[in-house]
């Protein structure tokens, strides 16, 4: 044999699969160039031979694991890495392939990617393996460090004063935490706003918001929170309150942000009120004036004089006030009816239009004078009348010579025996009370026929008895003084039998009982009842004066509405008062009147206090009327400067005012034409009268009259107050523009002069109207006075 090798001529079937070297010094080499099946053959001249050569994959020569060493905190793992090395000489990451071990599962475990998850601190060794190849490395796993800092609340509120417990906490790499709420160093972004202790408590200072900082390790890990301080918050309760003229209402506050409870009470920023606006305790009981109006209650911390809460507070009816609140009493037959400044008339002294006028015998009615006064009033464009049945004629009365009663003195005898009642009724109230009845019938009838009323006013209101409170048998101590005038001689149960009969027939609700016959109005057999199911009826009036009165006259109308009889005041009565409440059931409206004969016009809310106070719940519900009122006489009127045309004007401006301001609906000056009593129309002229009015001369009150009229017809009148001397009364206009009437009481006026000071009017104010109806433009101050002016805001 011989070795050819290097003789013969090599050649490959597929040198895709093997090429062999015919090359000095590598003769029958071959060399794998792909995987597959290949035939090797060797030929030298005609011989040759061959042999099958199988080519396969490139197999793993070693591994290496990355990183070789590392060491982590407890907490945190590690990714390892697996690169094997092929027997071709290439390379290949096979981290996902191979199998992953750990030598110590205690310290780290492995899953099949080749993640290593710290479980304790020390060394393990992490080993990766591909069929018989295998490679490690090493992990040291060491202790958890610290990772993040967090404050908490992150966010937070709190009031001045009070306290917030901030907490700081160190979370480490395992997942653990620390409170290091002591060890961190504290810090406030604004310390007038909030600071912070050494141990995380925030303390609020004053309003704002502010940052709260930890810092831990100097500066390592610096964390915060926000902290907004708020005053303590005021609330008072009720929110919104009503109450009525002179009526309390308690209030509470509560002082939320704040353990100090305590708060300080004002009124419109009066401390503790006054009695214009009400007063409030310290306690928060409030007690009203007896004037209407809008305020404010505000209660300030005691602990944050800026944390304060507020109340709204009506008093009384806030309404635009109507024109039927000015009404009126003619006392001439042929005067004209004022329709420009008045809504509603009485008829009480007018025109010679009573009960002895229109019925002046037994069974005859003469109604002429009746007749024109009701056709003047419509023709006048007032369709609302308010009329008074007393005054009893001569031929009814039980003592027709009695010169006691009201005019009989001084006008003679067909006043004798007016304040006298009909034979046909007894002192406890019984007997047939047919001269009444029949009075009642023939008026209501005559005067509410459907023809009739298309061309005469209705009598809307009906008063049995005018001022019967002047009565030596209802008041004991009324004639203690001597020569007086007496309204009425009866007792109680007369009275309230009076005003039961008139309700049943004008009214004629069926179950209102007619208390001295134990029966009812359905029951009583009376021929007519009903003959105006609409009217209403009028309480005989009170009225507020005390002074030398025993009882005062508003005591003895309390016990003709309820019978209280308090110290012993019905003793005058031969009866007693034996009706109980039936007085108060029989009245739909409360009546007073009011002539300021021993106070001024700006003393009216208080005198009509009084009267309210003997007044109880249902009543005091009712509609508050002046059935009349005024200066009184002439002559005797010490407010008006021995009649004053000025005074005047300032007085019936002023009275108005007040009057609506103590929550009266109605009233009802006296008189439009009594050249003796409240004059302000003459049919002559004289002084203070000369300016030509419908076939006479109104007077200078008259016309101021008209201005207070038309200045607050369809206006809501506000709060009144009182600084020094100089009044206000704020208005809302029906066009909803603000004004406001104003007058100093301190001034007056004499010989067509009138003092005034300069007061310095709010800007929104740019022009104003006396009482003469002149408007004047406003340059910084106004001239105020005794006669009220009236600011305008255009």
């Amino acid at each position: 044999t011989q070795d050819l090798t290097s003789v013969v001529t090599w050649s490959s079937s597929d040198a895709l699969v093997a090429i062999i070297s015919n090359s000095l010094g590598s003769y029958g080499l071959a060399t794998s160039s792909g995987q597959g099946t290949a035939t090797l053959s060797a030929s030298s001249n005609s011989i040759s031979n061959s042999t099958s050569i199988t080519v396969g994959g490139a197999t793993i020569s070693s591994l290496a694991v990355t990183p070789a060493s590392i060491a982590v905190a407890l907490g945190y793992g590690v990714q390892f890495s697996a690169t094997a090395t092929y027997s071709d000489g290439s390379t290949q990451d096979i981290t996902q392939s191979s199998t992953w071990a750990s030598s110590a599962p205690a310290v780290a475990v492995m899953n099949s990617t080749g993640y290593a998850t710290s479980i304790f601190p020390g060394s393990t060794t992490i080993s990766a393996s591909s069929g018989a190849v295998s490679s490690g490395a090493v992990l040291t796993v060491t202790a958890a460090v610290p990772i993040s800092l967090v404050v908490t609340p992150a966010s937070s509120s709190i009031f001045v004063a009070a306290q917030q417990q901030f907490t700081a906490t160190l979370y480490y790499s395992d997942g653990s935490s620390l409170d290091v709420t002591s060890s961190v160093a504290w810090s406030s972004s604004n310390q007038a706003v909030a600071t912070i202790s050494g141990t995380g408590v925030a303390v609020g200072a004053a309003g704002g918001s502010i940052a709260i900082g930890a810092n831990w390790g100097s500066n390592l890990f610096i964390a915060s929170a926000n902290l907004t301080v708020s005053p303590p918050t005021v609330s008072i309760t009720p929110a919104v309150a009503s109450v009525a003229l002179s009526g309390t209402q308690q209030f509470s506050a509560t002082v939320t942000g704040s353990n100090n409870q305590n708060v300080s009470w004002s009124i419109d920023g009066i401390a503790g009120g006054n009695s214009t606006i009400g007063t409030i305790s310290t306690a928060g009981l409030y007690t009203a004036p007896p004037l209407i109006g809008s305020h404010t209650i505000t209660a300030v911390a005691q602990a944050n004089s800026a944390s304060q809460g507020s109340s709204s507070l009506t008093v009384g009816s806030l309404v635009p006030v109507l024109n039927t609140f000015f009404g009126m009493h003619l006392h001439l037959a042929a005067s004209p009816v004022p329709g420009t400044m008045q809504g509603a008339g009485r008829m009480w002294d007018s025109a010679s239009a009573q009960w002895p006028n229109l019925n002046t015998a037994s069974g005859t009615f003469v109604w002429t004078n009746l007749d024109n006064v009701l056709a003047a009033y419509k023709t006048a464009g007032i369709n609302d009348v308010f009329y008074t049945l007393w005054r009893v004629p001569t031929w009814a009365s039980s003592n027709p010579t009695d010169t006691s009663c009201d005019y009989a003195a001084t006008l003679g005898s067909k006043f004798y025996g007016a304040c006298d009642l009909p034979t046909d009724i007894n002192a406890d109230g019984t007997g047939t009370n047919l001269i009444w009845r029949t009075w009642v019938q023939n008026i209501a009838q005559h005067a509410n026929s459907t023809t009739y009323l298309a061309t005469h006013a209705r009598i809307r209101y009906w008063e049995p008895c005018n001022e019967c409170y002047r009565s030596p048998t209802l008041d004991p101590g009324y004639n203690s003084g001597g020569n007086v005038q007496v309204a009425y001689k009866g007792t109680y149960a007369q009275l309230v039998r009076l005003m039961q009969d008139a309700r049943c027939i004008i009214v004629g609700n069926p179950n209102d009982p007619i208390t001295a016959l134990n029966t009812t109005c359905g029951q009583a057999g009376y021929p007519v009842i009903g003959v105006d199911p609409t009217a209403q009826m009028v309480m005989p009036s009170s009225n507020p004066a005390q002074i030398g009165k025993n009882p005062p006259y508003a005591q003895v109308i309390q016990n003709l509405l309820y019978c209280t009889c308090a110290s012993n005041s019905c003793s005058a009565s031969i009866t007693g008062c034996p009706t109980g409440s039936a007085g108060s059931a029989a009245v739909d409206i409360i009546s007073s009147h009011i002539y300021t004969s021993n106070y001024t016009p700006e003393q009216i809310p208080t005198q009509m206090a009084k009267v309210r106070s003997y007044l109880n719940a249902t009543d005091l519900a009712k509609p508050f009327w002046n059935g009349e009122g005024g200066w009184g006489q002439n002559t005797t009127a010490t407010q008006l400067n021995n009649g004053d045309p000025d005074m005047e004007a300032a007085y019936i401006a002023r009275f108005e005012v007040m009057s609506w301001a103590s929550g009266i609906v109605r009233s009802y000056w006296y008189q439009w034409d009594n050249a003796a009593y409240g004059t302000l129309w003459s049919p002559t002229s004289k002084n203070g009268c000369s300016t030509s009015f419908t076939s006479g001369y109104i007077c200078t009150p008259g016309i101021a009259y008209q201005q207070i009229h038309d200045w607050m017809v369809g206006s809501t009148l506000g709060a009144c107050s009182i600084s020094g001397t100089t009044w206000t009364c704020g208005l809302t206009q029906s066009n909803g523009l603000q004004a406001e009437i104003i007058w100093d009481t301190s001034q007056t006026c004499g010989n067509g002069t009138c003092s005034s000071i300069q007061y310095l009017a709010p800007s929104i104010y740019v022009s104003y109207s006396d009482l003469s109806g002149a408007t004047h433009s406003i340059n910084g101050t106004v001239p105020v006075g005794i006669k009220p002016i009236l600011l305008r805001t255009q």
